[in-house]
C-alpha cells in the first residue's frame, strides 16, 4: 500500500521577469486558449491557463527566483524574459516524514512551496499529497491591528474552518504555547512580531493537518520558542503527521527533520540523511565565492567557520555509533574555518528529545578556554571518563562557536542526528548489586551510586528473599 503523504512527480514551473512581457503573455495565452480544441491541447494545459489569469493580475514573476538553467527540457518552451523557476523536480514525502528543503536564495524553495500549498499550478508535471495541508507560509496575514490577540485567534481559527466550541476545547493549549500571557487581550498593533509569530504559529499548529508546510516562519520568534517549536515538530512527526520546512537556520533543520533536499538553480542537486546533505550544503556555501566573505543565503550575517559534523569516539580513537554507558567516550567536532581565527570559544549541549530543558551543557565561556581556528579543516574533542547518560531517551547533541566575548557569532549552529546509549545496569557499585531490567522509573542521568549502611539499618540483597 502506498503510503507516500506527498508526491512531487516531474513538476517544472516558469515565469516572466517582465511585468510588460507577463501579462501580454498571459493575455496571448488565454485568447488562445479560449479558442483550442480540446484535442488539440497538450501537456500542462489548465496550469498554463492558471497562469496566464495570474499573470494577468500581478507581476508574479518580478518577485519569484531566477538563475541560469541547466540544460534538459523544455528550453525552447520559454520566451523572452521567461526562466524556469522549478525544473523537473520529483521527490516522494512518506507518512509521518520531516523533509528539509534547503538552497541559496532564488534556488526554488519559496516556488516549489507555492506549487505544494497550491498557490500556483505547476506548468508541467503533478503534485498530489494525502489528507489536510495547512501551510505556515504568511502567518498573521489575516489578522486585524485593532482586535485583540483572543478575538483574531477566534476569527483566524473560524477563517481556516474551526467552529467556537472547537477553539474553546483548545484555546488554553494555544496560549499556553504562544507564551504570551496577558497580552492575549491587548490589540495587536502593541505586538512585536515575534509575539505575533509566536500566537499565529500556535494557531496554526493546533487546526490538527495532517501535512504541515513551515516556510521560514519561526526567523522572527527568539531562539527559545523556536527550539520549543522544532520539538513540538518532531512531537507531531512522531504522531504521523507530514512535515516539510524550509528554513535557512540550519539547527532548526537538523533538530526538526530527518531527510533534506537541496535544490539549486530550480533543481535536486542533492537529497538524503539532513546530516549529510547539510554537511555538503556547508561547505558549498563557504566555497562558491572564493576570496569574497562567506555569507549565509538569508542574511547578511558573515560567518567565519562552520561545524560540519560531530562523531562519538571510544577511548582509543575508533568511530562508534553510540557512547556505551560508564566507559570512557569522546565527541569529534570536524570545524571547517573559512579564514584564521585567533580567538573562538565552543558550547556543546546535550538535549534529551521529546524533552524540556538540557542534560548536560559545557561551554569554553564557563571554564576559561579559548581556540584558535586555522583555516582549513580543524577537530576538537570533548572527552568524558564516563557519561551516565541513561538508556531510556534518546538524545541530540547541539555546538556552537561564539568569538571570545559571546556577543559575535562565529558559525551556524549544529544539531547531530539523535542517538541512544548502550544499556546499563542499575548503576549500584554495591556486590551485591542486580542488572535488573525493571526499572520503576525512567531518569535522564544515570550516576553510578553504592548504598551505605551509617546506623543500624542492615541492606539486604534481593536474592535473599527468592
Amino acid at each position: 500500500m502506498n503510503r507516500s503523504a506527498i508526491i512531487i512527480d516531474n513538476v517544472s514551473k516558469k515565469f516572466a521577469r517582465s511585468l510588460k512581457r507577463g501579462m501580454i503573455y498571459g493575455l496571448t495565452d488565454m485568447a488562445y486558449m479560449a479558442f483550442l480544441p480540446g484535442h488539440w491541447k497538450s501537456r500542462g494545459y489548465e496550469a498554463r491557463v492558471s497562469d496566464a489569469a495570474r499573470e494577468k493580475q500581478s507581476a508574479v514573476g518580478s518577485a519569484v527566483e531566477g538563475g541560469n538553467l541547466l540544460s534538459k527540457v523544455c528550453d525552447t518552451d520559454l520566451r523572452p524574459s521567461e526562466f524556469w523557476a522549478l525544473r523537473n523536480v520529483s521527490f516522494k514525502v512518506e507518512q509521518g516524514e520531516t523533509l528539509a528543503l534547503l538552497g541559496a536564495n532564488g534556488a526554488g524553495k519559496s516556488t516549489m512551496f507555492s506549487v505544494l500549498s497550491g498557490i500556483y499550478a505547476p506548468t508541467y508535471g503533478s503534485v498530489s499529497y494525502r489528507g489536510r495541508l495547512q501551510a505556515l507560509i504568511a502567518l498573521g496575514a489575516g489578522f486585524h491591528p485593532a482586535l485583540t490577540g483572543r478575538e483574531n485567534l477566534y476569527i483566524n481559527a473560524a477563517i481556516l474552518g474551526m467552529k467556537e466550541k472547537q477553539v474553546n476545547a483548545i484555546y488554553d493549549s494555544i496560549l499556553d504555547f504562544a507564551g504570551i500571557g496577558a497580552f492575549i487581550d491587548s490589540p495587536i498593533r502593541n505586538y512585536s512580531s515575534g509575539m505575533l509569530v509566536r500566537l499565529a504559529f500556535s494557531i496554526a499548529i493546533h487546526l490538527d493537518p495532517d501535512v504541515l508546510l513551515i516556510d521560514e516562519v519561526l526567523a522572527v520568534g527568539d531562539a527559545a520558542f523556536q527550539m520549543k517549536c522544532a520539538k513540538y515538530t518532531r512531537e507531531l512527526a512522531n504522531s504521523g503527521k507530514t512535515i516539510v520546512v524550509v528554513s535557512h537556520n540550519l539547527l532548526i533543520v537538523q533538530m526538526m527533520c530527518r531527510r533534506a533536499i537541496w535544490l539549486d538553480k530550480g533543481q535536486i542537486l542533492q537529497q538524503g540523511d539532513t546530516h549529510t546533505v547539510t554537511k555538503e550544503y556547508q561547505k558549498f556555501m563557504m566555497t562558491r565565492d572564493i576570496g569574497k566573505d562567506l555569507k549565509v543565503a538569508s542574511s547578511t550575517t558573515t560567518f567565519s567557520a562552520a561545524i560540519l559534523d560531530v562523531k562519538w569516539h571510544d577511548a582509543g580513537g575508533s568511530v562508534i555509533e553510540k557512547p556505551e554507558w560508564g566507559r570512557p567516550c569522546k565527541i569529534v567536532l570536524e570545524i571547517e574555518a573559512y579564514e584564521d581565527v585567533d580567538c573562538a570559544r565552543l558550547w556543546v549541549s546535550i538535549s534529551a528529545i521529546g524533552k524540556e530543558g538540557t542534560v548536560m551543557y559545557v561551554s569554553m565561556f564557563d571554564d576559561g578556554h579559548f581556540l584558535s581556528l586555522r583555516k582549513g579543516s580543524n577537530r576538537v574533542a570533548l572527552y568524558w571518563e564516563s557519561l551516565p547518560l541513561s538508556d531510556h531517551s534518546s538524545y541530540q547533541i547541539s555546538a556552537g562557536l561564539r568569538d571570545w566575548s559571546g556577543h559575535v557569532v562565529l558559525s551556524q549552529s549544529y544539531a547531530s542526528a539523535s542517538f541512544d546509549m548502550n544499556e546499563q545496569g542499575t548503576g549500584c557499585l554495591n556486590e551485591t548489586a542486580v542488572d535488573s531490567r525493571l526499572k520503576t522509573a525512567n531518569p535522564l542521568v544515570t550516576i553510578p551510586y553504592r548504598w551505605v549502611v551509617e546506623d543500624q539499618a542492615i541492606i539486604r540483597n534481593i536474592h535473599e528473599h527468592s
